[in-house]
């Protein structure tokens, strides 16, 4: 959806008085996005689920070379080849890294919103307890907590295969450098400790 009249019309169904919303991986990285959420809705109630951003990182790109969409079948020269990407007008379908350096993105973010209209949730906190997890955004949206019963073990769109979750140990220590800076950011922003990033 591209044009606000199409997007609007994707919520006309709901009852008066429904809580309505919506998730893209892209509104906290695209700063445009944060100014228009702001400027159209000022009292949104915003949720950000940060994952460790190499393993983000990861999963961007494999899921791109699964849907056929990522000519690189090489992780970290997908992520040396970025920076000229951008550059040369690359979508940020293909931003891996910097989609990934969410302190850059919570400073602009915390511009434009109060802090307690922003929820932010630990990815492993979705994956490792989702039913706790699920109670504290009702709670956060101020609707009744118990209601989720199940969360779903996998999002993955059926015409993506060959996907793989995680960066080998090599990938890893090769990509962490181009995050390091950016979570004691994060870590600044949330109070934690965001150790097992770095490792």
């Amino acid at each position: 959806m591209w044009r606000r009249d199409d997007y609007e019309s994707l919520f006309e169904q709901a009852p008066d008085g429904t809580l309505c919303g919506e998730a893209t991986v892209f509104y906290l990285y695209d700063r445009d996005a944060q100014r228009r959420i702001r400027s159209l809705l000022p009292d949104a109630r915003i949720i950000a689920v940060l994952r460790d951003p190499v393993e983000r990182a990861h999963s961007n790109w494999a899921h791109l070379r699964g849907a056929g969409l990522e000519p690189e079948p090489d992780f970290l020269t997908a992520l040396e080849l970025e920076a000229g990407r951008v550059a040369d007008g690359w979508a940020q379908f293909w931003h891996y890294a910097a989609a990934g350096r969410y302190g850059e993105q919570l400073d602009h973010l915390f511009t434009l919103f109060p802090r307690d209209q922003v929820l932010l949730l630990r990815y492993r906190e979705l994956v490792d307890r989702p039913r706790e997890t699920a109670d504290r955004v009702c709670e956060f949206l101020g609707v009744d907590t118990g209601v989720i019963t199940e969360v779903p073990r996998r999002n993955v769109r059926p015409d993506v295969s060959g996907r793989s979750f995680k960066p080998t140990d090599a990938e890893r220590a090769a990509a962490l450098p181009l995050f390091a800076q950016d979570t004691r950011r994060v870590e600044a922003w949330t109070g934690w400790d965001l150790e097992i990033w770095r490792g």
